[in-house]
């Protein structure tokens, strides 16, 4: 019997979370170039390769081999500060223990590593009270001023939020105004509605108000 060769890796990084392997001296690894890569599942969201998570929640990782048909010839190990955490190609965990890396291993003990980076963000929350108020009425006309506000919250320290405004079929981006003034609008019913985002771009939107603009010819009841 002929004394198989042992395998080697040459590693390189492919974007920040996904590690590839290839072996000339091996003619099943040079045909089938290795690739290792991880993704994330929160809150019943499919599997993202965007390494992103609520911090509020737990989340599952997934260690993902191309082709399909080698990644039961690797063992999988997450691990922190040089501490495993899980040897198991999926990992359920939270933000008390996040791991820095995975290490895959071939059967040989040949191995190489995946660089983890995290991004932990909150939504933001549009908070329900707004001015105007659902079904109130304004009075005036379109050349009338008539001033919106609204506000959000975000439990991220130093996370800056963006609104828009919808009113009607139109849209207008406030930036970071949580109060503006808009004309135009002529009488009859109308309605608007709120969207905010973070950053990183996780975002909230209001439901539409209805609001009614009744002419400054008329009596106020």
């Amino acid at each position: 019997m002929g004394k198989l060769k042992p395998i080697f890796f040459s590693l390189f990084l492919c974007l920040f979370y996904t590690a590839c392997l290839e072996t000339p001296e091996n003619p099943e690894y040079s045909k089938n170039g290795l690739e290792v890569s991880v993704c994330i599942k929160q809150n019943g969201n499919s599997c993202s390769y965007t390494l992103q998570a609520t911090p509020a929640d737990s989340f599952e990782l997934k260690a993902v081999t191309t082709p399909e048909e080698l990644e039961d010839s690797l063992d999988y190990y997450w691990v922190k500060k040089k501490t495993v955490l899980s040897s198991r190609k999926t990992f359920t965990t939270d933000t008390s223990s996040v791991p820095d890396s995975l290490i895959a291993k071939d059967k040989n003990g040949n191995s190489l590593t995946v660089a983890l980076h995290f991004i932990f963000d909150t939504t933001p929350e549009l908070d329900s009270i707004t001015v105007p108020r659902d079904s109130d009425t304004l009075y005036g006309n379109e050349s009338t001023a008539f001033t919106f506000s609204f506000h959000a919250e975000d439990k991220d320290k130093g996370d800056t939020l963006f609104y828009t405004f919808e009113a009607d079929s139109a849209s207008f981006y406030a930036g970071t105004f949580t109060t503006i003034i808009q004309s135009g609008f002529s009488p009859g019913k109308h309605k608007f509605r709120i969207i905010v985002k973070d950053l990183l771009g996780l975002s909230d939107t209001l439901s539409y108000r209805t609001f009614f603009v009744k002419d400054t010819s008329g009596s106020r009841e």
